[in-house]
């Protein structure tokens, strides 16, 4: 090969990787991610009343939530992945809300997986993320409770 081949080779290959260094760079920009149209769904639609299992066994009645705003997540205890990044979310949100002195708000967790998430489980998970139970229900129930729950916002759940 020529001297010259080979510059333009190079050059080739440097354009090449920082095009690619670019591309890369420019993946990460801050700002709001680009959202497909399946990522998110508005629904108007009221709650649905339901009466669970906290972390106490004590039984929960959704009526308490009304004229608080109220955040609802969906978790099971033995999740390795999204569950306890919620759960971390939840409980910065509630230290936030708290440390400004916010008060009529209530964080919902509900389980997934009832076979394993019984009120103790969750109590002890809950504490893993200092949870304030004064704003923050973990809730669980029968498999045949949790699945009109679970219908009524949308939420399907497949046993592995």
């Amino acid at each position: 090969m020529t001297s010259k081949w080979k510059n333009n080779s190079l050059y080739a290959l440097l354009v090449l990787v920082a095009l690619a260094l670019s591309l890369r760079a420019y993946a990460h920009v801050p700002g709001s991610p680009e959202t497909s149209k399946t990522a998110r769904v508005v629904v108007n639609a009221p709650a649905p009343q339901f009466t669970l299992l906290d972390q106490d066994g004590k039984a929960f009645k959704s009526e308490t939530l009304h004229g608080k705003a109220t955040l609802i997540t969906f978790i099971f205890t033995t999740c390795p992945d999204v569950c306890p990044l919620l759960t971390a979310k939840f409980a910065q949100l509630q230290r936030m809300l708290g440390n400004q002195g916010v008060k009529d708000f209530f964080l919902v967790t509900i389980t997934t997986d009832p076979e394993v998430d019984k009120p103790d489980v969750l109590k002890s998970y809950a504490q893993r993320y200092s949870a304030d139970f004064d704003t923050w229900s973990f809730l669980t129930g029968s498999e045949t409770q949790l699945h009109g729950v679970w219908r009524s916002f949308g939420v399907t759940v497949k046993k592995k």
